[in-house]
C-alpha cells in the first residue's frame, strides 16, 4: 500500500498541486498518520502556544510548511483567554477539568501556569 501511495503522490499533478494538511494545535512532531504523505504535502500549522512551536521551515518533514503562531477559534471575539499549561501540548482556550484529570498520571501536564489574552 505504501508503494501505491508513494506512486500516486509523485505524479506530476500532485507534485504541482500537492495535498494541503491543516494542523490545528501544531506543537510537537508530525502526526503519525501523516508521516507517509508529509514529504509530498504542504502543511499550514497553527498553534497559539509558541513554547514548542519552533519547527524549522527547512527541516519540517513537509514539502513546505507555513507556521502561524495564532489561535484558531469558531468565535469572533476580539480577544480570547488562553491557558498555558505545564505542557505546551495541553494549552488551550478551554480551562482544564482538573477534577476529571486528577486520577491520571499525566494530570500535571494540564496544570495552568499562566493565563494570557490573545487577539
Amino acid at each position: 500500500m505504501n508503494k501505491l501511495i508513494e506512486k500516486v503522490l509523485t505524479t506530476k499533478i500532485l507534485q504541482d498541486k500537492p495535498p494541503v494538511l491543516l494542523d490545528i494545535g501544531a506543537s510537537g512532531e508530525i502526526h503519525p498518520e501523516w508521516r507517509l504523505i508529509a514529504k509530498h504535502s504542504v502543511c499550514v500549522a497553527f498553534d497559539a502556544d509558541s513554547r514548542d512551536f519552533n519547527n524549522s521551515e527547512t527541516d519540517s518533514g513537509y514539502k513546505k510548511i507555513h507556521l502561524i503562531n495564532a489561535i484558531v477559534s469558531n468565535k469572533d471575539d476580539k480577544t480570547t483567554v488562553f491557558y498555558l499549561t505545564a505542557s505546551p501540548h495541553c494549552s488551550s482556550s478551554l480551562y482544564p477539568l482538573n477534577d476529571k484529570l486528577e486520577s491520571w498520571s499525566f494530570s500535571d501536564l494540564f496544570k495552568v501556569e499562566k493565563t494570557i489574552e490573545l487577539n
